[in-house]
């Protein structure tokens, strides 16, 4: 076996072409995901209707939900998930590949501790959640600016990360953080209507 010097990520074990792990486990998980959360909002509406605004609690908790499930498989992956699940090849051992996989792992403890805020607003300080969520929609929109027109996973024009599940990311997010202002304005607009 080669030598690796000090510092260099090895490369990720090699797994035969077409692999279902860990690729799938991650995409169930979050695929339950969203239907677990789906099934709560319409419980929590059925159950609870509009008063109290408990279905934004709900949709925080939900996006939350979704947002630890690609964390741990950045923070757990010798790969960080880049090779194995988003299917980017990061070639040989290098500083490259290093630098690549170590703020991908980054990114997994940054989404675990935005995650733990959003946790704790939803359970413990909800005066603020609407707060909060116009918050995570400003966050979301720098963020997807800033992808898409600042610093991109574009290289000689192939999008490098055209397989990953995290392409769907942004769109996933902003509806599930939009559906409170879609539920508040639905309520409002039947009260206003049956108050005439």
């Amino acid at each position: 076996q080669p030598l690796i010097p000090d510092g260099v990520a090895p490369p990720a074990p090699q797994q035969p072409e077409g692999s279902w792990w860990p690729k799938v486990p991650v995409l169930v998980c979050g695929a339950a995901t969203m239907l677990a959360g789906a099934v709560s909002l319409a419980a929590c509406l059925a159950r609870f209707g509009t008063k109290g605004a408990l279905y934004a609690n709900v949709c925080i908790l939900w996006f939350e939900a979704i947002n630890i499930v690609p964390a741990f498989a950045h923070l757990l992956l010798h790969d960080a998930g880049l090779e194995r699940i988003a299917g980017i090849d990061l070639g040989p051992p290098s500083p490259a590949r290093t630098v690549a996989i170590f703020m991908h792992s980054d990114e997994g403890l940054h989404r675990l501790a935005e995650s733990a805020v959003g946790i704790f607003v939803a359970c413990r300080a909800q005066e603020y959640k609407w707060c909060f969520l116009y918050f995570r929609i400003a966050l979301l929109l720098v963020e997807h600016c800033s992808h898409t027109f600042n610093k991109n996973l574009v290289f000689n024009g192939e999008k490098l990360a055209k397989n990953a599940p995290g392409r769907f990311r942004v769109i996933c997010h902003a509806a599930i953080l939009g559906l409170p202002f879609v539920v508040f304005g639905v309520a409002r607009g039947l009260q206003q209507t049956q108050g005439l």
